[in-house]
């Protein structure tokens, strides 16, 4: 038994199929997948130019599911270029699980090529084996995107709500309309790991083009003058 890789893409391979359903799906032999298309993105605002031309993928960890959102800055505007989860089924002993979610993030991996990958950090207070079984494949997600050789950001959920809306206590009702202002997308065609995913992916790139341009500006204020 395979896990569910559900996914959405801008691709024109992806978004083939019946131009009448929205919601068409990516990866049909799945039976009970579903698939989520959506919009190129045009918004018109510039995010962390210093790193513009790169991808960056963004990851939402879980057991039973896995958010994944992966982003190219450039130009004007960061583009949606896919989207989705990784799905395995309840029931099953948890080694074969992890090893599920390993086999298809590193199929992701490999076809999306991240520059940057953000990862989100654990936070949890009440169910502490089902923290435990997260934290297993967070363990698995990290491993995986090390050996990819991609850089990795670890984020707190504090820090990308402080990073998209600048108030780290941010509900989730301001967090989907932020990923609707940064992507111009319907946030609630999205899963909530999806959506999640797409924040991370946008907070690793603030932080890291925010990095890149204070050592830039740091650099060129030691670098002499004209003589």
């Amino acid at each position: 038994m395979s896990s569910m890789f559900i996914r959405t893409s801008t691709t024109p391979q992806a978004s083939q199929g019946s131009q009448s359903n929205p919601c068409a799906k990516i990866r049909p032999e799945q039976t009970g997948a579903k698939g989520w298309r959506i919009l190129k993105a045009t918004n018109k605002q510039t995010i962390n130019q210093a790193w513009a031309g790169r991808v960056v993928l963004g990851i939402d960890p879980g057991l039973a599911t896995v958010g994944f959102g992966c982003l190219k800055l450039g130009g004007p505007t960061p583009e949606m270029i896919d989207a989705g989860t990784i799905e395995t089924p309840a029931g099953l002993p948890v080694g074969q699980r992890l090893d599920m979610i390993r086999q298809d993030l590193e199929e992701l991996v490999d076809q999306l090529k991240p520059d940057l990958i953000g990862i989100e950090k654990l936070f949890f207070n009440q169910n502490v084996t089902t923290g435990i079984d997260v934290a297993g494949a967070r363990g698995v997600i990290l491993m995986v995107c090390q050996r990819a050789g991609s850089e990795i950001v670890e984020l707190t959920p504090s820090q990308i709500k402080l990073s998209l809306t600048g108030w780290g206590k941010a509900p989730k009702p301001q967090m989907r309309a932020s990923i609707k202002q940064h992507l111009k997308i319907n946030p609630k065609s999205l899963p909530d790991d999806c959506a999640d995913a797409l924040a991370t992916a946008l907070a690793a790139a603030q932080l890291r083009g925010l990095e890149t341009a204070k050592i830039g500006a740091s650099l060129a204020s030691q670098s002499p003058g004209p003589a």
